[in-house]
């Protein structure tokens, strides 16, 4: 097990920035549907929520996670296969950072009902903007933990 995530582990991490790009573009989705009697009705993307005229603070939050834990996913990786010297020695804490985000980022997005049930009458159903944002946050994050615990296994 060591050899694997010392062989894959930076590999592991470019996955898991690439899952959080995933999520960056699933912010485009809906973030969550109202459903009142029959009717379904499609709410705004997360984007719309997280920056519109009344922002919800955690979608904005769960954003600015991800960006961060993307950055610092991307970070990681380049300063492991690129052996950047003054980088390649904290590669593991960015990298444990990074999926510490990532999973909050995810738990964030799922949150999002949450957040604007109060405001809004009627069912409000999670979307699927939301929903795979989370996913890929969620995956992402634990993507990037064998190169954490490689750098931290030295």
């Amino acid at each position: 097990m060591k050899g694997f995530i010392k062989k894959y582990g930076v590999w592991c991490a470019c996955v898991g920035a690439l899952f959080g790009l995933g999520a960056i573009f699933a912010c485009f989705g809906s973030a969550a549907n109202l459903v009142v009697g029959n009717n379904t009705t499609q709410g705004g993307s997360v984007y719309d929520l997280a920056f519109g005229e009344e922002p919800y603070a955690g979608l904005l939050v769960a954003w600015i996670f991800l960006l961060l834990a993307v950055l610092a996913a991307i970070c990681a990786s380049v300063s492991v296969l690129f052996k950047i010297k003054a980088l390649e020695k904290f590669a593991g804490f960015i990298a444990c950072g990074a999926a510490l985000l990532l999973i909050t980022a995810g738990i964030l997005f799922f949150c999002t009902v949450g957040f604007i049930g109060d405001t809004i009458v009627g069912d409000v159903v999670l979307g699927v903007g939301a929903v795979l944002a989370a996913i890929f946050s969620l995956l992402g994050g634990i993507a990037c933990l064998p190169l954490a615990l490689a750098n931290l296994l030295k």
